[in-house]
């Protein structure tokens, strides 16, 4: 593991927890609208369904996929595993859920409904990658660049969403381009700053 020097300033604890708190209700906010304005953007209650249909599914085996790794990686303060095998573990966790959602799909709900569920479940899953990188921030003192990572990941998600339902586009659609929105943020917003502190090789020693 390469621990970087970095001219980051910490921030106090009240910063760190207003910041956090800043960005994690904005994040639900956001989420929370998209769950409004789909009945009204959509015209109709079928999408409605279809999103409540895919949150649903996820939520069943959402607990897989974050194995609550978080809370033990911002408490690893010898460090004694890197970022990267942290990242590593996640992946493979939200890779068991996904499999598990895709089958228990293909059994339980109708096949037209497979693409929007999955591709939804992949969207969340981005958002739980990015929380990696931002317990290695929370474990350098600087919760700010979670706050607004967060921010940003719940406001480009609900324009996105929005725009694309404007436009006459499906929620599979829309899901697949906010999913990327986020991938964007996540690499061109917290990676860089995350590469600050270690590098991210991605790896399980």
């Amino acid at each position: 593991m390469t621990m970087r020097a970095s001219n980051n300033k910490t921030m106090t604890l009240k910063q760190n927890m207003l910041w956090n708190s800043f960005g994690s209700l904005s994040f639900l906010g956001c989420q929370w609208l998209i769950t409004v304005l789909v009945v009204r953007l959509s015209g109709g209650y079928e999408a409605a369904g279809m999103l409540s249909l895919a949150m649903s599914v996820y939520n069943i085996f959402s607990s897989i996929a974050v194995y609550r790794m978080y809370t033990y990686q911002v408490s690893d303060v010898r460090h004694e595993n890197s970022v990267g095998e942290y990242y590593a573990f996640r992946v493979i966790t939200c890779s068991i859920a996904l499999v598990l959602i895709i089958c228990y799909s293909a059994w339980t709900c109708p096949w037209e409904a497979m693409g929007a569920i999955v591709v939804y479940a992949i969207y969340r899953m981005a958002n739980l990658l990015i929380d990696i990188l931002h317990g290695l921030d929370q474990l350098n003192g600087r919760m700010d660049y979670i706050g607004k990572s967060l921010a940003m990941q719940g406001l480009a998600s609900l324009v996105i969403f929005c725009a694309i339902q404007c436009c006459g586009g499906g929620l599979m659609v829309a899901f697949i381009a906010m999913t990327f929105g986020i991938v964007a943020i996540g690499f061109f917003f917290d990676l860089p700053r995350a590469s600050a502190f270690e590098d991210l090789n991605i790896g399980i020693s």
